[in-house]
């Protein structure tokens, strides 16, 4: 999965903003001068966020990802790195599972609910 982050307005409008953060420890995070119009790409398991330091901020952001994946609402690439014992690869599944577990809550589906409980706990522990 490949995520691509458009500045939509200039730079001198805020501080801060886009960053990557190749380790967990927050003094690797570098930011990103991205002026109006320019992107930056990068895959799904690059550490990375946003911080408004001042201003505002705005931007298009883009996921790409095979369309078997998208139709299946799979995350291969997380069961990959999970397997392995990668930390935030846990962490998103984790999230998934729980927001599966709200969305066929709130569609009325209990059994679909505690399964998807189930899992993000388990993937918590």
């Amino acid at each position: 999965r490949v995520t691509v982050v458009l500045a939509l307005n200039p730079r001198h409008e805020y501080a801060g903003g886009y960053y990557a953060q190749p380790t967990p420890r927050s003094d690797s995070r570098r930011f990103a001068t991205l002026e109006q119009g320019d992107g930056f790409a990068h895959g799904y398991d690059l550490r990375h966020g946003v911080r408004v330091l001042g201003g505002e901020r705005y931007s298009l952001v883009l996921w790409f990802k095979p369309r078997a994946t998208i139709r299946a609402a799979a995350t291969p690439w997380y069961d990959r790195a999970a397997k392995k014992g990668d930390p935030d690869a846990l962490y998103n599944l984790a999230a998934h599972a729980g927001m599966r577990a709200a969305r066929a809550e709130e569609d009325g589906d209990a059994a679909a609910a505690a399964r998807a409980t189930k899992e993000a706990t388990r993937l918590h522990e």
